[in-house]
């Protein structure tokens, strides 16, 4: 079989990462820089391999590239789409042992049908397609073997880059809390575990919306590492920017209200809100993916983020940079 060069075994060394990472800043400067998409369109391969942290960070781009210049959104726009549809893919084998060490059988034996290539590729697992032996068509999320060691390295790499550029900002004491949360946050996406009781909350919190479709967990096939869930049909947004305009404004105003409702209703964030983590049909509802990073807020935070919305509403400057502040917790 011909070498995919999509697929390749995780690089875990943490200097290594840390001058992967580097070369991929040196190519978006290189864009910004010189007006071409070239020095980006080597960034977003190496953040594809790198997976982890990488690839996540690039994803995460899209959520300003519709406030870009439309020059430069035409350039960056094609390299980030590429990067949420597609990271790098682990070896099936690799993949295969991993099923069995959580779930007790390789893939051919839990599943009436398994695809060895993955549809999907993203910054901590792959998606195959499957059929449940109960005929249920399901997706299965398996993480990026390797991911564990990697994504803690990335994240020491920069919560040490972090720690000084927060110093500028907030005292030594509180720059190291906040770094340590965001630290554990990125972590806590790595229990399947927790994203399935994460998955069940939206499902109870959004229950009966009848323009959005989350996935249900397959639990006899899921674990820490592996994550079944039924499948999800639709396209990505670069499709779905040809829907029709009553559509488009039907699906926007779905996910603003898993997004917001969940926040301001039950004090729940959705914090993964990236454009790879949403499949729109066109018949205008909406399926979403990736539930790994969700935030149950306490009561101070929650207030704070209803005062960034209400200041935000209002364009009072002053007092939504009071808000921002309490939202990260600086005050």
């Amino acid at each position: 079989m011909a070498h995919d060069p999509k697929t390749k075994a995780l690089s875990t060394g943490r200097l290594g990462r840390l001058a992967s990472m580097a070369r991929a800043g040196l190519g978006t400067a290189r864009t910004v820089v010189s007006g071409s998409a070239v020095g980006l369109e080597g960034a977003v391969e190496r953040l594809g391999e790198l997976r982890g942290l990488g690839t996540k960070v690039g994803q995460m781009a899209g959520l300003v590239e519709a406030n870009l210049p439309a020059d430069v959104r035409a350039k960056v726009g094609p390299a980030l789409a590429r990067l949420r549809a597609q990271a790098a893919r682990s070896p099936y084998e690799a993949i295969a042992r991993l099923v069995e060490d959580d779930l007790g059988a390789p893939p051919e034996r839990l599943f009436s049908r398994f695809d060895r290539e993955p549809f999907a590729s993203a910054s901590l697992g792959q998606v195959h397609d499957a059929t449940h032996p109960d005929g249920r068509h399901v997706a299965v999320k398996v993480q990026h073997p390797g991911i564990q060691e990697a994504f803690t390295n990335d994240l020491g790499n920069v919560g040490t880059l972090g720690r000084v550029a927060t110093a500028f900002i907030m005292p030594q004491e509180k720059s190291r809390d906040f770094i340590a949360g965001v630290k554990d946050g990125f972590l806590a996406e790595l229990d399947y575990v927790r994203e399935a009781e994460n998955m069940r909350l939206f499902a109870r919190l959004l229950e009966g919306d009848p323009d959005l479709d989350l996935p249900r967990v397959v639990e006899d096939r899921s674990s820490r590492r592996v994550l079944t869930t039924t499948f999800l049909d639709g396209v990505t947004v670069e499709v779905a920017k040809h829907f029709d305009e009553p559509t488009r404004r039907r699906q926007a105003a779905a996910v603003r209200r898993l997004i917001l409702s969940a926040l301001a209703d039950h004090g729940v964030l959705y914090a993964d809100a990236h454009a790879g983590n949403f499949f729109f049909l066109e018949a205008g509802t909406v399926g979403v993916l990736d539930f790994g990073s969700v935030f149950v807020l306490d009561s101070a935070r929650r207030a704070a983020f209803g005062e960034l919305r209400d200041t935000a509403a209002a364009t009072d400057r002053p007092g939504f940079g009071r808000a921002v502040g309490r939202v990260l917790g600086l005050d």
